[in-house]
Formats: C-alpha cells, structure tokens, sequence
C-alpha cells in the first residue's frame, strides 16, 4: 500500500525495447591507413612551425647519423661556423673534425687583433717597431706567434663544446630529457654512466 498522498509509480513507461539507430561502419583501406601514416610524420621545419615536440621516428635519421646531427645544427643556426677568417677576411674551410682553419702564410704571420678564443682585445709585444715577436691575450692567457694559423672549432660557444661523446648521442640524450626522462633511464638507453647522464 502506498503511503497517503502519494501515487503510485507506474513502470510500464519504460518497458519497452529501446530503438538505437546503428551507424554504418567504414572500412578503411590500407592504402588510407598508410597515408594517414605519412601525414603524421612531419619535417623538422614544420614542428618548429607549430610548436610541437618530434617523435622517435621524425628524428631517427638525426639519432642515428652523427654527420647528420651536425648539418642540421648548422643548418638551424645552433651552432655558429665561420666562413671567412677574421684576419684576413678570406674564405675558410672546415675539414672533417669539423675545425675551420685559414691556410695563407700571410694571415699565419700577421698578429691578429682579437683573441680567436675569446675574442678579447690581443696585446701585441714587439721588439723592434718593424718586428712583432708575440700577441698575448690578457683575459685567457692564448699566446700567438708567428706562423700560428687561424683555428677555430664549430663548437665552440655550443652545447657540444668540450663534449667527446657523439653529437647523435647527446642529441639523443637531448631528446629524452625534453620528453621528461629520467637520468638513469636515460644512461641506460644510451649505455652511459649515470653521472654522465646527469650533468
């Protein structure tokens, strides 16, 4: 019986079937798929474009080729390579260590002005007024005398600088700190130490 002043609830509102309408499902080819695939890989240019983080696969060719890693440094700017040399103002190359070097004998003896590490002010010491015997630098303490050639690194001034790992490898490492990584997974993807991880 139910209680006074209440109705009786009647539950043959609701009992019938329910009616869903059925979307058709699409079959999707495997040429579609792949496709879809090759729209996700995106370049390098794009991702700065849009502001987003780079995939494994987006990067592979970087992470695997250390040559390549260094083109594309270059490339964007993160690593500065001089072509002209700072003496003489004539073009210089870089070999395979990545160094630029000036090879004119008349730039090896001609003092320079700036220091070619870190480019302070040289003092030049001379002998007689004619004969110039050596250029200090007072802030490094470099010391040039003649037939010392113009030598500078790519790395210098970089995240490479005083790095004797592979340039792929720390850009890996890189890679994996930027995605939130942690040091010791790090060090063990790439077979390092700990400590080298970590700083």
């Amino acid at each position: 019986m139910p209680r006074a002043g209440t109705e009786k609830r009647n539950y043959k509102t609701n009992s019938g079937k329910r009616k869903r309408e059925r979307i058709p499902h699409k079959k999707r080819s495997r040429a579609t798929k792949h496709e879809f695939r090759k729209t996700m890989v995106r370049t390098l240019d794009e991702l700065e474009l849009g502001g987003f983080l780079p995939t494994c696969n987006e990067i592979k060719e970087l992470i695997d080729d250390s040559n390549k890693t260094v083109e594309c440094c270059l490339k964007k700017g993160i690593i500065d390579c001089p072509t002209t040399c700072p003496r003489c103002s004539f073009a210089a190359k870089m070999n395979e260590n990545h160094t630029v070097r000036c090879r004119r004998p008349d730039c090896a003896y001609a003092p320079p002005k700036k220091c070619q590490r870190c480019a302070a002010t040289m003092v030049v010491g001379k002998v007689n007024e004619n004969e110039i015997v050596e250029a200090n630098c007072p802030t490094c303490e470099w010391q040039w005398r003649p037939g010392v050639e113009f030598e500078n690194s790519t790395f210098r001034g970089s995240i490479f600088q005083c790095c004797k790992l592979p340039k792929n490898e720390v850009f890996h490492c890189l890679w994996l700190w930027i995605n939130r990584m942690p040091s010791s997974t790090a060090a063990h993807m790439l077979c390092w130490e700990e400590d080298t991880a970590g700083t």
